[in-house]
């Protein structure tokens, strides 16, 4: 008897090729680009999953960040004026040869930032240029409040960073390290805690914690203040203070090595440490 024709035909089980179903689901991720990873099982029976990821979203998190420290710059370079029209989302896809979501994710930030209001149907339109962060130091209050709530976010983050990191992704990370290490060779204070910043949203970003992510640019300014307070209520940054550059070294080479605990540890480390340094600056206030 003839099987009827359907759009659907029958396969039988014993003729599927098990690799030829993770080529299928590889393509179907690099066409979707919307989930990095994919566990499909291979065989039938005590084999691992493998591990798939999407080519497109390989570089994703990266490129967003690449398209936003371009336009910021168009910006408060003045190539784009206050109440200037921004191109299209099509235009601006095509000059950052992405597409047009990744070109909306960073709209989106920049809109978070203030340097842009986005219009339905109208586009988006330049506010004025960035805001210059205060320099005024926190209180000591203040500071373990922006603490407090960094790390109940940050060693998840740091582990699913772990996780999910791509090669762009480390790439971007060990930027900001480096250019945070120089600045505090240098004794930048601005500097360093301006690419430590870039560090740990690169990292809440890496991680998906988008939400999270969200929270660090709005509040940017806050995180650098409270970390520049700390460093100038401890230990002056002389130049040359070498014994501080291995500067979240453990951190990275446990996402770089995709070491999820490793990662999470050297934050839980952190924390230590920071409380630690709090107590010890409220008790000489209180002296």
């Amino acid at each position: 008897m003839t099987e009827k024709a359907t759009g659907c035909p029958k396969v039988h089980k014993n003729d599927i090729d098990p690799h030829y179903v993770v080529q299928l689901f590889r393509e179907l991720a690099s066409d979707s680009g919307m989930l990095p990873y994919m566990e499909i099982p291979v065989g039938r029976t005590g084999r691992r999953p493998v591990l798939i990821e999407s080519p497109r979203a390989v570089s994703r998190n990266y490129l967003v960040d690449q398209i936003i420290d371009s336009m910021r710059e168009a910006i408060t370079s003045g190539k784009y004026a206050a109440g200037a029209r921004l191109p299209g989302e099509t235009n601006l896809a095509v000059e950052f040869g992405v597409g047009r979501s990744t070109i909306r994710e960073a709209l989106r930030v920049l809109a978070h930032l203030g340097l842009i209001e986005t219009y339905t149907g109208r586009g988006s339109f330049v506010v004025g240029g960035e805001v210059a962060p205060s320099t005024s130091p926190l209180s000591i209050a203040e500071i373990e409040d922006v603490y407090r709530f960094r790390f109940a976010l940050e060693p998840d983050a740091a582990a699913s960073a772990a996780k999910l990191r791509t090669s762009a992704d480390i790439d971007f990370l060990g930027a900001a390290l480096t250019k945070a290490k120089e600045a505090l060779i240098e004794g930048d204070i601005a500097r360093l805690v301006s690419s430590d910043t870039d560090f740990h949203c690169g990292i809440m970003r890496v991680g998906g914690f988008q939400l999270g992510y969200m929270a660090y640019v709005q509040n940017r300014d806050l995180i650098e203040r409270a970390a520049a307070t700390i460093i100038q209520l401890g230990r002056p940054l002389e130049t040359g203070r070498t014994d501080l550059v291995p500067l979240h070294d453990g951190l990275f080479a446990a996402i770089e090595a995709g070491n999820a605990k490793a990662a999470e540890t050297e934050v839980r480390r952190d924390e230590r440490d920071l409380t630690t340094r709090l107590r010890l600056l409220k008790r000489a206030a209180q002296a």
